[in-house]
């Protein structure tokens, strides 16, 4: 249950209690080629809108009374820093550089 603003909350709590289970976490997708979702990217705008569907996560997570909420720090697939460096001192600059946004 990663997509508050997709699913149906009301079957999916129809389908819990029919079937006796509980949400225990929400995920969140942050993906590398879902926009808005990389909570350490160096642009502004791209952090506040990752930041707001983290929000809606859990906002989710505390209306479903799920525990849990997994987030990831930067989007999964992503394997190198945005700026896509080519030389190694840019590279390691720019890691850097995301991984102090990431744990801000």
């Amino acid at each position: 249950m990663g997509e508050p603003e997709r699913c149906d909350l009301s079957e999916i709590r129809q389908l819990c209690n029919k079937y006796e289970i509980k949400i225990c976490s929400i995920l969140s997708w942050c993906l590398a080629n879902i926009p808005g979702r990389d909570p350490a990217h160096p642009d502004p705008e791209q952090r506040a809108l990752a930041n707001r569907y983290l929000k809606s996560c859990v906002d989710l997570a505390v209306d479903e009374g799920a525990p849990i909420v997994v987030v990831l720090p930067a989007p999964a697939g992503r394997t190198s820093p945005v700026k896509n460096a080519v030389l190694e001192d840019q590279y390691i600059q720019s890691n850097q550089k995301e991984w102090k946004i990431a744990v801000e």
